[in-house]
C-alpha cells in the first residue's frame, strides 16, 4: 500500500494561526475579525516572515502596519509550523515512511549520508563540493532523485 503524501500547510492551519493572534488586535466587530482572518489565509505563503507578511496584506488588502503588527504576523508563521509539525509527527507515526535509497547513494544535491534523527522522513545529504562533515543538507525522502555520479559537481 503506497504512503499519503507528506502533510502540507493548509489554510485551516493558517486561519487558526490568524485566530491565536487577533485577540490582541483592536477588533470592534466579528465581521472585521473575519476580514481579518480571510486576508491573512489570501496572503499567507510557507515560509514567510512577519515583515513580508504585513508587506502583502499592505499590497493586496490594503493593511497599513506599525512595528508590532509585524512581530504580531510573525507569530503566525510558528504557530503555522508547529500545527504542520505534530501533522507530520502523526502521519510519521501511522505510516512510518522508509527511506527510499541505501547511505551513500548520489543523489541531485550530494550523498545520503543517514536518515535525519530529529525530523522523520528526511535524509541528511553531504552537499556536492563541501567537506566539512557537520555539514548536510536535509532533503525529504520523497525529494530524493538518484543521480549519475558524474553529473555532481565537487
Amino acid at each position: 500500500m503506497a504512503i499519503p503524501k507528506r502533510p502540507q500547510v493548509t489554510e485551516d492551519m493558517v486561519r487558526q494561526a490568524a485566530r491565536e493572534i487577533l485577540p490582541r488586535q483592536d477588533l470592534s466587530d466579528k465581521s472585521k475579525e473575519d476580514k481579518l482572518i480571510s486576508d491573512i489565509v489570501l496572503c499567507y505563503e510557507h515560509p514567510t516572515n512577519g515583515y513580508e507578511l504585513a508587506r502583502e496584506l499592505d499590497v493586496h488588502c490594503g493593511w497599513g502596519g506599525t512595528q508590532s503588527t509585524v512581530e504580531e504576523l510573525g507569530e503566525i508563521d510558528s504557530l503555522v509550523e508547529e500545527s504542520l509539525e505534530k501533522d507530520i509527527a502523526a502521519w510519521v507515526e501511522q505510516h512510518y515512511p522508509e527511506p527510499p535509497l541505501p547511505n551513500g547513494t548520489v543523489i541531485q544535491e550530494g550523498i545520503i549520508k543517514g536518515v535525519y534523527e530529529h525530523n522523520s522522513g528526511y535524509f541528511k545529504v553531504q552537499e556536492a563540493g563541501y567537506l566539512d562533515p557537520n555539514r548536510s543538507l536535509l532533503i525529504r525522502f520523497e525529494d530524493a532523485v538518484r543521480a549519475d555520479p558524474a553529473d555532481i559537481v565537487a
